[in-house]
């Protein structure tokens, strides 16, 4: 058997009525993490701390929820016949582009309500979030739940525990956790490296969001889940359309930054 063998129980602590979860644990942990990087950032770009934590509760109350509802979505069939479980129970998985989205959006309004330089947050936020990401991805690949597709590689991962959330035990399938967590460190070094720089505005979260979104879309190919249009899957899907967006706003900011018409 070719492969990394991953035989732990996803459980990390079982009082029988009550259980935690590595899964729920490393969430928490991105969660704490990110906070903490996006304040400290927030405090060099000159946001105030309170604008920080009143728009990370929610952000991140908002993008739980839709995390949960594009992980229904996503998987429709199942819930569809197992309904007890949409709010409970061992599948109780959640998808990132669903948190990344909903939260994002509340925290836009979030800045514009309290009147928060949305480029300054966003930049504070950039960094924190893919700090965030990686993390998570590492309760992920304890818990099975983001498997890649089949493969015969000496790195792949081998799921032996009963109560890993990948269908078949004992197949070698791709490392895709940590395929990800190699390209959001990569990222993360660039967007912590540039951070210093003299950039317009928001621009480091558009770089940080369509270079993720690049990453998601070429790395998506090596799992199998539905497809949703155009032989794509959801995330694919997701992350060409964050990827044409941002895209758009970096071209207007920069022409903006240089004294440009705007597109339009």
């Amino acid at each position: 058997m070719n492969g990394i063998e991953i035989a732990i129980d996803p459980r990390a602590i079982d009082l029988g009525w009550i259980s935690l979860h590595w899964y729920g644990l490393m969430i928490a942990v991105a969660l704490g993490v990110s906070i903490l990087f996006a304040i400290r950032e927030a405090r060099r770009l000159g946001i105030s701390e309170d604008a920080i934590v009143g728009c990370a509760f929610w952000s991140i109350l908002t993008a739980l929820a839709g995390a949960r509802l594009f992980h229904i979505v996503d998987r429709l069939d199942f819930y569809l016949q197992n309904p007890q479980l949409m709010l409970t129970g061992s599948q109780a998985g959640l998808a990132i582009w669903g948190g990344l989205l909903v939260g994002s959006t509340v925290g836009l309004f979030y800045a514009r309500v309290t009147r928060t330089p949305v480029g300054k947050l966003a930049d504070a936020v950039a960094p924190a979030m893919l700090l965030g990401l990686i993390v998570g991805r590492l309760g992920c690949l304890i818990n099975g739940d983001a498997y890649g597709a089949p493969v015969d590689l000496p790195f792949g991962l081998v799921y032996l525990h009963a109560d890993a959330m990948i269908p078949d035990l004992g197949i070698t399938t791709h490392a895709y956790p940590l395929y990800e967590v190699l390209w959001n460190g990569i990222v993360f070094t660039l967007v912590w490296w540039l951070r210093t720089r003299q950039l317009p505005s928001g621009m480091l979260f558009l770089t940080a969001a369509i270079l993720y979104s690049l990453g998601r879309f070429v790395l998506t190919f090596l799992r199998l889940e539905v497809t949703v249009l155009a032989g794509l899957q959801q995330a694919q899907v997701l992350g060409l359309a964050t990827i044409a967006v941002c895209t758009v706003l970096l071209i207007v900011n920069l022409r903006s930054a240089q004294g440009r018409p705007r597109i339009g």
